[in-house]
């Protein structure tokens, strides 16, 4: 029987899941871990507010230092493997990060940045061993086990500014934190988290949505599973296979998602999910109509501020009949400037919104809209261009994975450039840029069509989804005509 058939029945449910890998983890055996690892952070002098770090994709090792961490009092700082070498060692050098566990995946980032850390007292394999890192595994069965102690931190987060300088903010804990339990209720709405809970996710940890829907459930003795690839149909085959509740998804799934034939969305559905969590705002209004239309109010979309927590929420059919919004305030009533947070007096009255460089604005009935970044809006020629409303009508073109639009200096003029990853038997070149280019002109206006097309194997994303255009330029190894 296929995934596409019908769940399995499992007698004992596990804590993780390495979906198409065959690594399952049970809550025994994660709690063994915790507590042993627990007990050799507590050997090399951490205690509690100390910091360690984790570079590493979603593993059951890496989910076990989440544990060890949070019974320990100590601060987690998930490192985003999309940072550059330099990002990095800024993050963990400013968060004096005393201990680094590293992936055997990133293990040439693991060498390169041991010059570059230098309050970094012991280094980590959460695999196999490599140069200067002892396997953590071999280290952790030796030492005793340790019980809970100090109060849960939560996790270290850093994204990239305007500035090009990694900017760091906590997160709080989502189960002992009053600030976290309030994120956790606002990402939620009415789903809950619980021993039953079944949170299905391919998003990295360095994303903080990622980081406190994980913490949550594994408190809870729920289940964590995540897929072999981040494709949306794994991502679904993954939920259905395991009956998932709660089903994370990135704009890029998200787009997937809305690409595939209706019935077999259907088909794939688990029966008891609860929540489908768009975490990252602008989810394109095509892509929203498709999932409310398969989950219905099960879909719910959040922005989230960096130190801040979640600040606006929309599901269901709010997100189709307020397209492009990404909901109104869940909490106190707040507007935002670029030099801080004040209160609004009146949280239905229009204006302009901005924070963090995103733009946008408050419609008549409260709904926050987001244009784009400020530093990603155009005015070639003295024309605005918007550079989501391109990328929204881009991605709906079979031929097209992923797109990017930004605005690139060539002799010494600003002009608008597209970066399209082209979908899987579509062949870049000449013809695919020329019907693009048809396609684009038929939706949006003259001006805003771009002189060419650039295309590419993948574009950049960071661990959450969100594009990172500040790794575009304009001398991309697959340019136009090129093959790939």
């Amino acid at each position: 029987m296929t995934a596409e058939e019908a769940p399995l029945t499992r007698s004992v449910k596990p804590a993780i899941v390495l979906a198409g890998t065959g690594e399952v983890v049970d809550h025994l055996h994660l709690e063994d871990r915790s507590a042993r690892l627990a007990a050799l952070l507590h050997q090399h002098g951490l205690r509690p507010g100390d910091t360690v770090a984790v570079l590493a994709g979603q593993s059951a090792a890496a989910f076990a230092v989440v544990a060890s961490a949070r019974r320990s009092g100590l601060f987690l700082l998930p490192l985003d493997p999309s940072l550059s070498l330099e990002e990095l060692a800024y993050a963990i050098n400013v968060s004096v990060a005393r201990v680094l566990f590293v992936a055997e995946e990133f293990a040439e980032a693991g060498a390169s940045l041991r010059p570059l850390t230098p309050y970094v007292q012991v280094r980590y394999s959460l695999d196999n061993p490599f140069e200067d890192h002892r396997p953590v595994g071999l280290a952790r069965s030796a030492a005793v086990a340790r019980r809970a102690e100090g109060r849960a931190a939560g996790t270290l987060h850093y994204s990239v500014a305007a500035t090009g300088r990694p900017v760091g903010y906590a997160v709080p804990d989502p189960v002992a934190d009053h600030a976290g339990q309030c994120d956790l209720a606002a990402m939620l709405g009415p789903a809950v988290v619980d021993d039953s809970t079944v949170l299905v996710s391919a998003t990295s940890l360095s994303d903080a949505v990622a980081a406190q829907l994980v913490t949550a459930v594994l408190v809870a003795r729920g289940c964590v599973v995540t897929p072999a690839r981040p494709t949306a149909v794994d991502l679904l085959r993954a939920a259905f296979e395991w009956d998932a509740t709660i089903l994370h998804v990135s704009p890029l799934e998200a787009v997937g998602m809305a690409k595939l034939d209706p019935e077999r969305r259907r088909r794939l559905t688990p029966p008891s999910l609860e929540l489908v969590l768009l975490s990252v705002p602008g989810c394109p209004p095509h892509v929203a109509r498709s999932l409310v239309e398969t989950w219905g109010d099960a879909v719910r979309q959040v922005y989230v501020g960096p130190g801040v927590g979640v600040l606006t929420a929309v599901s269901g059919r709010d997100l189709v009949t307020n397209p492009g919004s990404v909901g109104r305030p869940v909490g106190p009533a707040i507007r935002f400037q670029d030099d801080g947070l004040i209160e609004a007096e009146d949280p239905t009255r229009p204006g302009e919104w901005r924070s963090w460089g995103d733009r946008g604005s408050v419609d008549g009935f409260g709904h926050l809209h987001l244009s784009d970044r400020s530093a990603f809006t155009l005015e070639p020629g003295g024309e605005l261009v918007v550079p989501r409303d391109l990328e929204v009508a881009l991605v709906t073109h079979p031929g097209v994975a992923d797109v990017a639009v930004v605005g690139l200096l060539e002799a010494g003029a600003r002009s608008v450039t597209v970066f399209v990853e082209p979908a899987a038997g579509a062949r870049p070149g000449r013809e695919l840029e020329a019907e693009l280019l048809d396609f684009l002109r038929a939706r949006v206006p003259a001006l805003w069509v771009p002189a060419r097309i650039e295309f590419t194997s993948s574009l950049p994303r960071t661990a959450s989804g969100k594009l990172d255009k500040r790794r575009l330029g304009p001398h991309d190894p697959l340019s136009t005509g090129a093959i790939l």
